[in-house]
């Protein structure tokens, strides 16, 4: 017997012992028959489907190209995820193998057509965007970069005059052809992952609020002003009804960090200066079960993207030490800033925490995700703040630089007692302070030390 085949037959009997109970539980994680492999890049992602197919694997996609990850699907009523990952664990030429997690919105919609998370003149228990607006509104960098942030969600009503929501300018719509020549074809007003189209599906839903609260276009007699005025928002689709998937979040990644890879190419000519991306969403689970979600963060860091992800609704203790592991929010990358909520008088508010996992409070009406795009747009607002000098830095460095934006957005925080021991930072955002940190440690602006 030679080894291949010895292999096989080890692999058939690990796939004996499986109990329906296990499969149960899978079903309430991840889907049931779906794994997720990143490659070695010396080996075709259909070899390993001929590998193991006598569990049925089978090759769907890949489902991104710039961490070789490629989406299978396998027998899942003849072999047990647990033993078919460890199966394929053995495998040398599998870097990491992995189920692919449910994903739920993080949704509860605010009332108050008032935004006093932003200005709140009762207790200040705000973020001081007045105060930061003096400096910058987001628009655009000191050296012209038109900014643009991706929205991980849906459905968005991308006809709502209120909101700008982005176009790609070098793709002429619905003709069928790719005329940037960016690998994705009519993709004039965003991408939906989970169809692999540029249909994003359409609504006043909950992708539509979460973009409000992140950016509108002010200063045009509408009802609620948006953190960031007049920045384009780029409409990710990655939810099919109520529910997503790991894979579909992967492929977002992928077209947005090849949008901003492209820009930086093409030094603006094509693509899009992406700096941050919103996930109000997220599913159970332990970092050490999803290393490829995780590790999307990172990649997209490396391109100079920061993320913000919102914990759970509920007080649970998410960190991975002794707590309730939640995705994305428990995943230790450096790229993605973890957001608990506050309410209007700067107490933690129905929602995750972790001294170790979650970074900062936000404030919010309703729900995480409705903090969580404050700190998205909280790093669009940083960039335009910026002196030329900062930006240049930012363009040359960009993985360790969104790491000074991040570090800005952590030390500027207002402490706040109900945030002390359960998060990182120990405070709620203030934009203010940040601002006025960066603009005095890099651009020589004078500010009263921050208390």
């Amino acid at each position: 017997m030679n080894i291949m085949n010895f292999k096989i037959f080890i692999s058939l009997l690990l796939c004996i012992t499986f109990s329906l109970q296990a499969q149960k539980t899978e079903e309430l994680t991840y889907k049931k028959g779906d794994i997720l492999m990143q490659l070695s890049e010396r080996v075709e992602a259909e070899a390993i489907a001929k590998r193991y197919a006598e569990h049925g694997l089978r090759l769907e996609k890949r489902i991104s190209k710039h961490m070789n990850v490629y989406l299978y699907r396998f027998d899942a009523d003849a072999c047990s995820h647990d033993n078919f990952l460890d199966l394929l664990e053995r495998d040398d030429e599998v870097i990491i193998a992995q189920n692919n997690h449910i994903i739920r919105k993080r949704q509860t919609f605010p009332t108050e057509s008032v935004p006093w998370p932003m200005h709140n003149t009762a207790t200040d228990a705000d973020i001081d965007a007045p105060e930061a607006w003096d400096y910058a509104i987001g628009d655009s960098t000191a050296l012209g970069d038109p900014i643009v942030i991706a929205v991980f969600d849906g459905p968005f009503d991308l006809s709502d005059l209120d909101r700008n929501y982005w176009k790609n300018d070098n793709e002429i719509p619905d003709n069928g052809i790719d005329d940037d020549g960016n690998g994705y074809v009519d993709d004039y007003e965003g991408w939906n992952s989970v169809f692999d189209t540029d249909s994003v599906s359409l609504g006043v839903g909950h992708g539509h609020s979460v973009a409000g609260r992140a950016s509108r276009i002010n200063n045009n007699g509408g009802g609620t002003a948006g953190l960031l005025w007049n920045v384009r928002v780029m409409p990710i689709d990655v939810f099919n009804g109520s529910l997503s998937l790991e894979s579909y979040v992967m492929e977002a990644f992928d077209y947005v960090i090849n949008e901003r890879m492209i820009y930086d190419a093409t030094n603006g000519v094509d693509g899009s200066f992406i700096v941050s991306t919103n996930h109000s969403y997220g599913g159970a689970g332990a970092p050490s079960t999803a290393p490829l979600w995780c590790g999307a963060y990172a990649t997209a860091g490396a391109v100079g993207i920061l993320s913000a992800g919102a914990t759970l609704n509920s007080y649970t203790f998410v960190d991975i030490n002794n707590g309730t592991p939640d995705l994305p929010t428990s995943c230790p990358e450096d790229h993605l800033i973890t957001v608990t909520q506050t309410d209007n008088v700067d107490e933690q508010k129905t929602s995750g925490y972790g001294a170790i996992d979650i970074d900062l409070g936000s404030p919010s009406e309703g729900s995480t995700s409705m903090a969580t795009p404050l700190v998205t747009g909280s790093v669009a607002l940083l960039l335009s703040a910026a002196c030329p000098s900062f930006v240049t830095e930012y363009k040359n460095k960009p993985d360790s630089m969104a790491l000074v934006i991040k570090d800005y957005i952590m030390r500027g925080v207002d402490p706040a007692a109900d945030l002390q021991g359960t998060t990182v930072s120990g405070g709620r955002l203030n934009l203010f302070n940040s601002v006025a940190l960066l603009l005095s440690e890099n651009c020589g602006q004078s500010f009263p030390p921050i208390v």
